[in-house]
């Protein structure tokens, strides 16, 4: 059955949710001991004086914005698995809501921005430390936030067809491997059969 799409307004959940959303954040500097990285309290009033206008579109940007720096913030500070899972439930809960009330794109945060799948690819990967070791090694050596290119080259070479298909959310895995080894495969292509095709070509042995 099709979603029920409400003409209400969604101001209570917009609170709940962004409550959820920002003592995760909060929470994770705590627990870290680092300074917090961002103005929450600014925020909030802001989103405050959106929701007072019924602004609820320009409240969807902007949620989308503050998530995608949150998502890059915990990169940058490699944040742990644990944490990440306390975010990433507040992002599914964000999801809900746009699904829920007429006012909203209903974007998939976790697909819309380059930093939420960068996100998303570092969660996966130390939560599962073992499986995607290299691509912790990337993460953890690196002073800045790894390329996609970067994490395509070690997920092609590492066989990490789950990571090429969350790249492929924001950015052309098939286009870049095409450019780089005189391939020719479609937009969209799965990972399993880039790498599969480019192990029987014998192009991953360089």
């Amino acid at each position: 059955m099709p979603k029920c799409i409400s003409d209400e307004a969604p101001d209570k959940h917009i609170e709940e949710v962004w409550y959820g959303i920002k003592t995760a954040f909060n929470n994770t500097y705590e627990s870290i001991s680092l300074k917090n990285p961002m103005d929450i309290d600014k925020i909030s009033s802001h989103l405050n004086k959106l929701q007072s206008e019924k602004n609820y579109q320009e409240i969807e940007k902007q949620i989308v914005i503050i998530i995608g720096q949150m998502c890059r913030f915990y990169i940058q500070n490699k944040i742990g698995a644990y944490n990440c899972h306390i975010l990433d439930v507040q992002i599914k809960r964000w999801n809900k809501v746009t699904e829920k009330y007429k006012f909203f794109e209903k974007q998939d945060v976790r697909t819309v921005t380059e930093n939420c799948v960068l996100f998303y690819i570092y969660f996966k990967v130390f939560e599962n430390e073992k499986k995607y070791h290299n691509l912790v090694n990337l993460f953890n050596n690196k002073n800045t936030i790894p390329e996609f290119s970067e994490i395509i080259d070690i997920s092609l070479k590492s066989n990490y067809p789950t990571i090429l298909d969350k790249i492929n959310n924001f950015f052309c895995v098939s286009s870049y491997i095409n450019e780089k080894h005189g391939t020719k495969f479609y937009k969209n292509t799965n990972g399993n059969k880039i790498i599969s095709l480019l192990k029987s070509k014998h192009l991953l042995d360089l």
